[in-house]
């Protein structure tokens, strides 16, 4: 399940980066509107920006739970092998093929170089009260909402980053980060509620 809950947390980062550039905007109503066309670096966003395109008017949260209901998802699955197909290319991950049975198979394994780089800004930034921009503060919210915190910090600064951020949602944030920031933390609960109640049936 952890899995499967982090691959669908896939659809709310590929939405906060089309609305970090400028892409998409959540307007008054709390609906997704399109502003201007990808660039052709984002073609890893094409299916999410395909399916805002060519759905009626949604919020964030509804956008998110059209792609979450299984990963028998077509629309899921696009999305992840362009986002691995970007990172591939940009080379942040290294791939690798393995023989099983009859077929060969793909393997992935983040640049650890890459990985550490993140890892040290999100402490420069968040840990040690550096200069913070809505990048990094997207992406450790992100972290945080799908537990990942845990995985590159250690107790100590997962506990710590949760009492900045609360300082810094009361404080430095800006009011469109702050929306963005609510639309996160409402779209993964309801990713999980969705998994949790598939899993119990």
């Amino acid at each position: 399940m952890f899995r499967i809950i982090n691959f669908n947390h896939s659809v709310t980062a590929a939405l906060c980066e089309l609305l970090l550039n400028g892409v998409i905007e959540i307007d008054d109503s709390k609906h997704i509107v399109i502003k201007k066309d990808l660039e052709e670096n984002q073609f890893y966003l094409s299916s999410v920006f395909k399916f805002i395109a060519d759905s009626e008017l949604q919020t964030m949260k509804k956008l998110v739970e059209s792609f979450s209901w299984s990963l028998k998802n077509d629309k899921l699955k696009q999305l992840i092998n362009q986002i691995v197909e970007s990172l591939v290319e940009n080379k942040s991950v290294e791939s690798s093929k393995s023989k099983v049975i009859f077929f060969e198979k793909n393997y992935y394994k983040p640049i650890q170089q890459i990985v550490n780089g993140i890892v040290e800004r999100i402490r420069a930034e968040i840990l040690e009260n550096g200069n913070m921009d809505e990048d990094t503060l997207i992406l450790s919210v992100l972290l945080k909402e799908s537990t990942l915190l845990n995985a590159y910090f250690s107790k100590h600064e997962s506990e710590v980053f949760k009492k900045r951020f609360e300082e810094l949602e009361n404080t430095e944030v800006s009011i469109l980060t702050k929306e963005l920031i609510e639309d996160i933390v409402s779209s993964m609960a309801a990713i999980t509620a969705i998994i949790a109640v598939s899993g119990s049936k």
